[in-house]
């Protein structure tokens, strides 16, 4: 059906886009948990995208997290375990324990939103197939 009503498709993949916007800005608010050196470090190193697709009749969302640092990208996924990764002046490298599941659990704690959300967009979508 969505193949071959593209009105219909570009629809409902907007709206889709729509319902995962709060949910990415919660995610950049969220780095406010990390380690006071880090939190606006983050916050502007942070970047949430989103993607959406529509094929074969089903359509899907993705969210991916990352933060570029000075030469390389961020380990994200150990900053949302709780491991946090960084050099000190003299020591190198060092780990340091953070409160784990600053973007995990804005993703979480999102998703019943933007499922009620992709509910009332494919209501959407129904009425305009009734009327047709």
């Amino acid at each position: 059906l969505l193949q071959s009503n593209s009105e219909l498709r570009r629809l409902l993949l907007l709206q889709t886009r729509e319902a995962m916007k709060p949910t990415q800005r919660q995610v950049v608010v969220s780095a406010g948990r990390l380690p006071s050196g880090y939190v606006a470090l983050m916050a502007r190193a942070v970047k949430v995208t989103t993607r959406v697709t529509a094929a074969g009749g089903e359509i899907r969302g993705s969210v991916r997290v990352s933060a570029k640092g000075k030469t390389e990208l961020r380990d994200v996924a150990s900053i949302n375990r709780g491991q946090l990764r960084h050099p000190v002046f003299g020591r190198g490298s060092v780990l340091q324990r953070v409160e784990p599941g600053w973007f995990s659990e804005p993703m979480l704690r999102g998703a019943p939103r933007v499922r009620r959300e992709l509910v009332l967009a494919l209501t959407v979508v129904e009425r305009k197939l009734s009327r047709r």
